[in-house]
């Protein structure tokens, strides 16, 4: 009898050798995702994704991806879905939290952007950008001194950020200065 699962392919070797070839598909549907998304193929890389996560719901990496294509592509609610799911199954606060709290801004979530609890383990640049757009929160709350408050904070963690300068340059033009609005974002 284990001579036939063996001919037949049922054996243990079998089920090792199906895992490997899953895997590497996996890998290559990843990598699939991932030019595309270089290329800026947004709705091919999702199309990858969400067969990478139709195969694996437990791939932490995919989610993290989908979930970052998801917020470039205007996509918050799935964002938001997926990157927390992305955390739950072990990628680094460091790399979902930011995107997270962005995902929360954009959807109009604000009051959950800003309590959004903050991790100890960020670096400096992510506490720095999860900062900034809870200013912004704060700004779409119309709370302007809590929005420059926290935008304050921001800037102190790490003053050369693009994103901190273009923030505060919303800031600034919603408090109607859009020379000073300007030169933030030439800077």
């Amino acid at each position: 009898a284990l001579a036939v699962l063996g001919a037949s392919g049922c054996g243990p070797g079998a089920e090792n050798a199906a895992d490997a070839e899953n895997a590497a598909d996996t890998e290559k549907l990843i990598g699939f995702a991932e030019t595309a998304i270089d290329q800026g193929r947004l709705p091919f890389a999702v199309g990858q994704l969400k067969e990478v996560i139709a195969r694996e719901p437990d791939n932490a990496r995919a989610r993290w991806l989908l979930g970052k294509v998801s917020l470039e592509a205007g996509n918050y609610a799935s964002a938001a879905k997926e990157l927390r799911r992305a955390s739950e199954l072990g990628i680094a606060i460091d790399a979902v939290q930011p995107l997270l709290v962005r995902a929360l801004l954009m959807a109009g979530e604000y009051d959950e952007a800003i309590q959004f609890p903050r991790s100890d383990s960020l670096t400096a640049e992510s506490e720095a950008n999860v900062l900034a757009t809870q200013g912004l929160a704060w700004l779409g709350k119309g709370q302007g001194d809590l929005a420059r408050a926290r935008l304050a904070r921001a800037e102190a963690q790490d003053p050369d950020s693009s994103y901190i300068r273009t923030a505060k340059a919303a800031l600034v033009l919603a408090e109607g200065d859009g020379a000073e609005a300007r030169r933030l974002l030439e800077a």
